[in-house]
């Protein structure tokens, strides 16, 4: 059964406990099928694995969950939204390749963006055929949004963008990015930065991979060197990309972070399961006091971060 056969009827608990056990009844044998079929078994952390999975969720209508209908969306309450996330991870599905096209570049479309930018763009992340990546940390700045030295100057039809992003989560598989770049180097800190979205097989894009110490790489450092940007690529108006990062950011601790809050929570029950179990020696972790606080704290900051995230 796909989403779009699925009836979705508002508000009451019993009605989102039937909504659950049908997402959990499509998920479970969704899954399944999907793992059996996976050419070398499956493997929730290849990349290649994730994108098709996520795909798959696309293709039978399980994206665009909060989006107002007239986008294509299902315009889900966010208890539903959270209801999908839970049973996503329950049934042991791995997060996709694309998290930050649908978690936060498409609702930050729908709210600041154009209505030609909105046609252009959420088509393309509702069917998973265009991969986002956020392109706003730097070397030497990090998370310090304000410190970004990444610029785009003013160039006939648009802009010429020029600079180094790092720790950029999948630029490696991404067709676009969302930029944060200073295009008034006058201004204050926090009031010369643009929003810009940029293709990333534009001329003068180079991405090279991270490697960790795992062996993934996932992350990646981009290098803009005099990449054209068109006008029409400006989100929300010039020297307006604080404002916007920051609407940005409440998307990303609310409904993108959710998938992760349930698996903390899930790892923290396997802790807990393991932590009650025997060595080889006989001996229970959890008799340890010790032990049994650092879970307990674990756990507080697990209800902490879900508590944060609902407000958000």
């Amino acid at each position: 059964m796909t989403m779009q056969e699925t009836a979705v009827p508002d508000g009451t608990a019993q009605e989102d406990e039937a909504f659950r056990q049908t997402l959990r009844d499509w998920l479970d044998a969704a899954y399944a099928e999907f793992a059996r079929s996976w050419p070398r078994g499956a493997d929730p952390r290849n990349l290649d694995y994730r994108r098709a999975w996520e795909d798959t969720l696309c293709a039978n209508g399980w994206s665009g969950l909060g989006w107002p209908a007239a986008y294509g969306g299902k315009a889900l309450p966010l208890s539903r939204q959270a209801v999908f996330h839970e049973e996503h991870a329950r049934c042991g599905a791995p997060l996709g390749v694309n998290l930050i096209g649908h978690g936060i570049l498409a609702p930050t479309l729908l709210h600041f963006g154009s209505e030609a930018q909105k046609q252009r763009f959420l088509p393309g992340i509702l069917s998973n055929r265009e991969v986002w990546c956020q392109g706003y940390s730097e070397p030497g700045a990090g998370s310090d949004l304000a410190s970004v030295r990444t610029r785009a100057e003013p160039a006939p039809g648009g802009f010429r963008l020029n600079g180094h992003k790092i720790w950029t989560s999948f630029a490696d598989r991404a067709q676009w990015c969302f930029v944060l770049a200073r295009t008034d180097p006058d201004a204050s800190r926090h009031k010369g930065l643009s929003f810009l979205l940029v293709d990333m097989r534009s001329p003068g894009v180079r991405v090279e991979p991270i490697r960790q110490l795992t062996g993934e790489a996932e992350f990646c450092e981009v290098f803009f060197e005099d990449v054209f940007v068109p006008q029409e690529a400006l989100l929300g108006g010039l020297n307006q990309g604080w404002r916007i990062a920051m609407a940005a950011a409440s998307f990303e601790r609310g409904t993108y972070f959710i998938p992760r809050l349930v698996r903390f929570a899930q790892e923290l029950r396997q802790v807990r399961a393991l932590a009650m179990q025997a060595d080889p020696h006989g001996r229970v972790p959890a008799s340890s006091a010790s032990v049994r606080h650092r879970w307990a704290r674990l756990a507080a900051d697990s209800h902490v971060l879900a508590l944060k995230s609902q407000r958000a």
